[in-house]
């Protein structure tokens, strides 16, 4: 951006910066606005497709006005279960990988302790063990007075 006979004022990184900025201050300040602005355009899909299958019940199976919006209602709860199945499926999925990252981190930090210690002195091992449990004494008499 060259502006006053090309003498650069702003550089790229400083307005590629100024404008994200500006950007997470219009979402900070109109949160409340796009959320409601969303949720409402969201449930006038919902109920335009509600619409839509009342009316392709109604001419499709030749039900009237009650009929086709009970089968609505229940086609929509099964659609909504389904959904609700999936997701935990893909959370099952993320936790299990979750859950052996976790697993695989804790087994290497516990070789980095078993190793720490190996190397240790009798004398530094004491050390250890004396500072561990005054620390924790010292816990307890605060935690109990």
């Amino acid at each position: 951006m060259n502006l006053f006979y090309g003498h650069n004022l702003i550089s790229s990184a400083y307005t590629k910066l100024f404008i994200q900025l500006s950007i997470i201050g219009i979402l900070i300040v109109f949160y409340d606005v796009m959320l409601h602005t969303l949720f409402l355009v969201v449930h006038i899909a919902f109920e335009w497709l509600e619409f839509l299958l009342d009316r392709v019940i109604e001419h499709l199976f030749d039900t009237n006005r009650q009929q086709s919006q009970i089968i609505v209602f229940y086609l929509l709860w099964l659609i909504g279960f389904y959904g609700i199945y999936r997701v935990l499926m893909v959370f099952s999925v993320w936790f299990g990988r979750l859950k052996k990252k976790i697993s695989s981190a804790f087994y290497a930090f516990k070789l980095f302790i078993v190793a720490f210690w190996d190397k240790l002195s009798l004398i530094e091992k004491a050390k250890w063990v004396v500072a561990f449990t005054v620390s924790i004494l010292c816990l307890f008499i605060l935690g109990f007075m």
